[in-house]
């Protein structure tokens, strides 16, 4: 195994929350900004904290990640450069973009700007990830549906940087795919803003209600080992929207599994233990292992309830009026948030004002006890000890940096103080210290001042003192030079990895109105496709005039080689065109059933994920492609990237999220680019 350590990666929708991420053992922490990121309606960071944090990452040898990872309209894609220029400036790690465009259009303007793919790409094969490495991508997020075999797979086949999320919640859909926001609350999850209809209670046929869509958490933490050992490089914990206390958490218990592993103790980390600490914070109905060693299944869902399920404390055993006796399974302390789940279906909260141990019974006063049964069970919803304790805990571990101190007090030579961090010092020089009259220096009364480090983020490892024993220097000028030579030290550090802006001016898109020549009218003659997904479809519409092309979708049964082949030969016939619609989905095991189909006379190809357009390119690098509405393509700079990769005939269909004046606006005409627009109606 490659003794490489792993990444741990930290989600942070604040600036505290960002220092406590870190503090609580993050090797890095991704969070937004005020625009352009998946989680709009999370605090995030103002330009000012965001540059702040940058800085503090930075000094503490810790890296800072900035999501830029919605799909960007043409008139947004314009001012990315600009909200992008001040974090580049000050030394921004990497961003995480979803768009191609955005991706594209950064490493035009700032080369030296680690690229990490988001998830939302949707990535899971080699022929995706090729067509990043390409454009210049350091770091692929994989489709969080991958298993741990796919995974490894992945790495060994790219050599990239490999993240993978370990904790936190799962979408219902494929990473990236789901519309169901958008397409029924006007919410876009591409653009930031997912009302999460995934966490609502539906009712089926014949079934009672319940959150039929709704996933339980992801908890990596018994796969660390075999995630180390594939060769995954970064681990990532989900939650932007989260408190304090559940990243402090979250951060802690997977720093302490990692460390424990690459140490050779992982054997000794009590596994389960720590997957009840991290349910008392928050869990829908306990966890889930994902996807790393199952496709789908019912135990990934948790139907009966959406948002944090608690855990079981104990049993109702008494009833007496508005009095109660619990009996108690887990500790209980004063502040706790209880519900007590009727045998009716009534969940009734309240908060505890008792304290208690495991096997003991205590007594609770409340409202509506009349519901309230023996046998009933109580679940705690919020731990007050724990998540008080989290945080002051935390707040124990501020970070501060070894710095070696040199300090010359000389009779009749100036005083000076060197400081050292790392590989950077100051120095500062004072007046001469002179011939004690009465009270000479001494070395404790230097020592002490020294060490009066205040707020200034460095802690003294080492110290040397060459002075004389008879000399004097006023106390109050000697502060100012070690407040002096510790500012001049910080700014040293915090000054590292600045870097030089670039020249957006000379970005074309600033002027790209005023010098582009106006283009003449075309011709407009549009064409008619039909996506067919059964023989009685296909029959249906063959022999209709208005069709210029047929979609054969190669995921229906009824289509298989024989018929397929078949059903082009009459196509042509009509003197129509026959192209084939690849599966929703793209995973490593399709591509040999698909292959099959390839030796058929198609006249081209409806690809539906980015992966699929790596795969064509490679194996027919000439074919005539249309890029569904499932391969995003909000901007003209995503357009062009797609232009530059396929040599054949490209169409492009325009997102189903768009608007109409969205459609019509001049830019998403792509004048000379030599690229033809499609809409699709679903």
């Amino acid at each position: 195994m490659d003794d490489k350590r792993p990444e741990l990666l930290a989600p942070a929708g604040s600036y505290a929350i960002m220092e406590q991420a870190f503090q609580a053992g993050a090797d890095a922490v991704y969070l937004g900004g005020q625009r352009f990121g998946a989680r709009a309606y999370a605090d995030n960071l103002t330009e000012e904290e965001l540059l702040r944090g940058i800085r503090y990452a930075r000094f503490h040898h810790k890296r800072l990640y900035l999501t830029v990872n919605t799909l960007l309209k043409n008139e947004e894609i314009d001012r990315l450069c600009v909200f992008l220029k001040a974090p580049y400036e000050e030394g921004l790690d990497a961003v995480i973009v979803q768009d191609l465009g955005v991706a594209k259009l950064i490493r035009e303007q700032f080369p030296d700007l680690e690229l990490h793919i988001s998830t939302q790409l949707s990535i899971t094969s080699s022929y995706g990830a090729g067509l990043l490495k390409d454009l210049g991508v350091k770091r692929l997020i994989p489709a969080r549906e991958l298993s741990l075999e796919e995974l490894r797979r992945l790495k060994q086949e790219t050599g990239m940087e490999i993240e993978v999320f370990v904790h936190g919640a799962l979408c219902y859909s494929f990473s990236g795919q789901c519309l169901l926001s958008s397409m029924i609350g006007g919410r876009s999850g591409n653009r930031g803003r997912c009302a999460q209809p995934c966490r609502q209670r539906y009712s089926l046929e014949k079934r009672a209600e319940g959150y039929y869509l709704s996933m339980k958490d992801l908890c990596g933490l018994a796969s660390i080992p075999a995630l180390i050992e594939a060769g995954m490089d970064s681990f990532k914990i989900e939650g932007r929207m989260k408190k304090p206390e559940y990243v402090i958490a979250a951060v802690d218990t997977y720093r302490r599994a990692m460390d424990a592993f690459m140490q050779g103790k992982y054997d000794a980390f009590a596994v389960k233990k720590e997957q009840e600490r991290l349910a008392d914070i928050y869990n829908r109905g306990m966890f889930t292992e994902g996807y790393f060693y199952q496709r789908n299944g019912r135990s990934m869902l948790s139907v009966e309830r959406s948002n944090h399920n608690g855990i079981l404390l104990g049993e109702i055993t008494f009833v007496s009026g508005p009095r109660l006796g619990l009996y108690l399974q887990q500790e209980l302390h004063k502040g706790d948030v209880l519900e007590i789940r009727t045998a009716a279906g009534t969940r009734i909260e309240l908060t505890s004002g008792q304290v208690g141990k495991a096997g003991e019974t205590v007594f609770l006063n409340g409202k509506q006890m009349k519901r309230i049964q023996t046998g009933d069970k109580v679940y705690r919803t919020k731990n007050q000890w724990l998540c008080e304790h989290l945080v002051s805990e935390n707040e124990n571990h501020i970070l501060k940096e070894k710095i070696h101190i040199f300090v010359r007090i000389r009779k009749e030579k100036s005083v000076m103080i060197k400081a050292v961090c790392g590989n950077l010092s100051a120095t500062v020089v004072g007046k001469p210290a002179t011939v004690a009259m009465t009270q000479p220096l001494s070395r404790e009364m230097v020592i002490e001042k020294l060490n009066r480090l205040g707020s200034f983020p460095f802690v003294i490892d080492s110290l040397e003192l060459d002075m004389d024993e008879d000399c004097f220097y006023p106390m109050k000028a000697f502060n100012l030079l070690r407040r002096q030579v510790l500012e001049e030290l910080l700014d040293s550090c915090q000054s590292q990895g600045r870097r030089t802006s670039p020249d957006l001016e000379k970005r074309s898109f600033f002027n790209q109105k005023q010098t582009e020549a106006p283009q003449p009218e075309k011709e407009h003659s549009p064409l008619l496709a039909v996506s067919v997904s059964t023989w009685e479809q296909f029959e249906a519409i063959l022999d209709i005039s208005e069709v210029d092309r047929i979609d054969i979708e190669l995921e229906a049964e009824c289509f298989c080689v024989t018929r397929t082949k078949q059903a082009l030969e009459r196509i042509h016939e009509t003197g129509k065109q026959g192209y084939f619609s690849l599966p929703r989905l793209f995973r490593m095991d399709m591509e040999q059933p698909l292959m099959e189909y390839m030796s058929l006379a198609a006249d081209g190809y409806v690809v539906r994920t980015f992966d699929q357009l790596g795969w064509i390119r490679d194996l027919k690098p000439t074919a005539n492609l249309v890029l569904d509405y499932s391969v995003y393509a909000y901007n003209r700079e995503a357009a062009a990237c797609y232009g530059n990769w396929c040599k054949g005939g490209l169409s492009l269909t325009l997102p189903v999220e768009m608007n109409y004046g969205s459609l019509r606006l001049p830019e998403m005409e792509y004048a000379g680019s030599g690229l033809f627009m499609e809409a699709s109606p679903l």
